[in-house]
């Protein structure tokens, strides 16, 4: 998973800090959390610190499925992802850009389900967001 911007866990990530390091990057923040609040039942988002090394995500859960962790960055967000098996092949088999199935293929090599962290900082980045979480979902 990638390090957030946001490491003091004493200072919980606002809706100032986000607005100010996120810049237009926000909307697309807002954007995917309105629509996973669309889609999903039960949906239930939360502030979690992992430590001084990882710092805070954003964690959205269906249920008690994570989606996804919403990571910021300065200018842009990491949409982090965890796929098993049954959710590589599903993302290989679908209409993802062809570089972002091989990154989630490599997954695999990970240890200990580290996420995919896929790079959100533009508007099209948002429906390849959507769609891994999608795959998520149902895996």
């Amino acid at each position: 998973m990638a390090k957030s911007i946001y490491l003091d866990k004493k200072i919980q990530p606002d809706e100032i800090s986000l607005n100010d390091d996120l810049g237009e990057a926000k909307l697309f923040w807002d954007e995917i959390i309105s629509r996973i609040q669309e889609i999903y039942s039960l949906v239930s988002c939360e502030w979690k610190h992992y430590g001084v090394a990882w710092g805070w995500s954003y964690v959205i859960k269906s249920k008690a499925k994570t989606l996804c962790y919403l990571i910021p960055q300065k200018d842009y967000f990491y949409d982090a992802v965890i796929f098993n098996d049954k959710g590589r092949a599903a993302a290989a088999d679908s209409e993802l850009p062809e570089p972002v199935k091989q990154a989630v293929e490599a997954t695999k090599n990970n240890p200990k389900n580290i996420p995919y962290d896929f790079n959100v900082s533009q508007k099209t980045d948002v429906e390849i967001a959507m769609k891994l979480i999608e795959i998520r979902s149902r895996t």
